[in-house]
């Protein structure tokens, strides 16, 4: 009983007393190439909030244009305009309050409002000593495998990249189809020799496989890419067509292919994207992303929809530092309709260096879920201020 009350007592000076906005840009270990960009380094939004008693909660945007419809800017923008002076002097305890709140302030921009509420998050986990998992109701799981995606490269590229990382422990692997960047089209005969050297020698149950094109295929195209992954144990193909394209040619692709799951990332932006696609039972997975979903809360509820609907969860993520990772798997921790296989907590390891200690979780392929206070992993301040490349605070 002391205990519950000395935790009380602490959360009594929770209210936001100031917010420390950071622009800090990482290079990546190595070229990652996708249907919408080629990253060698990536800017992040970091946001840091203090409140009364001196406890920190820590958050994070990763936006990546054209995947997100918000850049750094307009996250730091709209976190300075509008969001700022509804957190400031509020009780970081009220974090649906204070949700519906930001939303009120500003229509859309859910990854800088999903920093935010990570941010609370976690300032109210070290408020209460509590994990977040376990204020979301506690954790189904403590571990999870990992996935490793790799980006549209050579058939030989990617054989030996799934060499390496099968030898540290990785089972699953989501395959990036992309367009030629000198053709500026899909060479669909090239990818699709690819998965099938890839199932040759990397076979089922042993190594899952997933198959992720990023809205660059035409219905044409993923109907014959469709047609060679329904014979291949392949878990699923995420996003083919274009988000727009959902009503009119997804039909058309899964009464061609009733064999293949279909997965829905870009598509999957809002609450009400949720809802709409479960539905229409227009997809069989939904790729639900921390930081573009809008944080944590937002994320939560994305995961409720597809539960009650039947639809299966990756928890999946972006180019992201350890603050988004650690979020998202609080957040998995608590899902109980996770697709088989990986999920996607392996971001750290693609970055040349993290402001978190999020990748000593990690290990033999598996990530372990912290039971350390708030999101549960550290920052590395002297290495953010290395990375830092601006910063602005608001007060009260």
């Amino acid at each position: 009983m002391g205990s519950e009350v000395e935790s009380i007592i602490q959360a009594m000076g929770s209210e936001v007393e100031s917010i420390q906005v950071r622009l800090v840009e990482v290079p990546l270990a190595q070229q990652y190439r996708l249907a919408y960009a080629v990253l060698e380094r990536k800017t992040f939004v970091v946001v840091k909030l203090i409140a009364r008693d001196g406890t920190i909660g820590w958050g994070e945007a990763a936006p990546l244009p054209p995947l997100t419809d918000e850049s750094v800017q307009t996250v730091l923008d709209v976190i300075r305009v509008y969001l700022s002076p509804v957190i400031l002097g509020q009780s970081a305890l009220d974090v649906n309050r204070l949700n519906s709140d930001m939303d009120k302030a500003i229509p859309g921009h859910l990854m800088a409002k999903g920093a935010l509420d990570m941010a609370l998050w976690d300032l109210v986990g070290h408020s209460l000593n509590q994990p977040i998992h376990r204020l979301l109701g506690g954790a189904l799981h403590h571990r999870f495998p990992l996935l490793w995606p790799i980006g549209s490269v050579s058939v030989q590229e990617t054989v030996q990249t799934m060499v390496e990382k099968s030898k540290l422990g990785f089972k699953t692997f989501m395959i990036k189809v992309a367009p030629d960047p000198l053709a500026n089209q899909v060479d669909l005969k090239m990818q699709i020799q690819r998965i099938h050297a890839i199932r040759r020698q990397f076979q089922f149950p042993e190594f899952r496989l997933n198959v992720d094109a990023n809205q660059c295929l035409n219905l044409g195209q993923a109907l014959r890419l469709a047609e060679e992954l329904s014979k291949l144990d392949v878990d699923f193909l995420e996003q083919p067509l274009p988000r727009a394209q959902d009503s009119w040619a997804l039909p058309r692709l899964k009464a061609a292919c009733p064999g293949l799951a279909l997965s829905a990332d870009e598509s999957l932006r809002s609450l009400d994207d949720v809802a709409a696609l479960a539905s229409a039972h227009a997809y069989d997975v939904f790729s639900i992303k921390v930081s573009k979903n809008g944080g944590i809360s937002r994320a939560r509820d994305m995961m409720a929809v597809a539960k009650a609907h039947g639809v299966a969860v990756l928890a999946n993520s972006m180019v992201e530092l350890g603050l988004s990772q650690a979020a998202g798997l609080q957040l998995a921790a608590t899902c109980p309709n996770l697709v088989p296989g990986g999920q996607c907590f392996m971001s750290t390891l693609r970055m040349a260096c993290d402001i978190t200690n999020f990748s000593d979780y990690i290990k033999n392929g598996e990530v372990e879920v912290p039971g350390k206070p708030g999101l549960g992993v550290d920052v590395l301040e002297d290495r953010l201020d290395e990375l830092t490349i601006h910063v602005e605070q608001f007060s009260c």
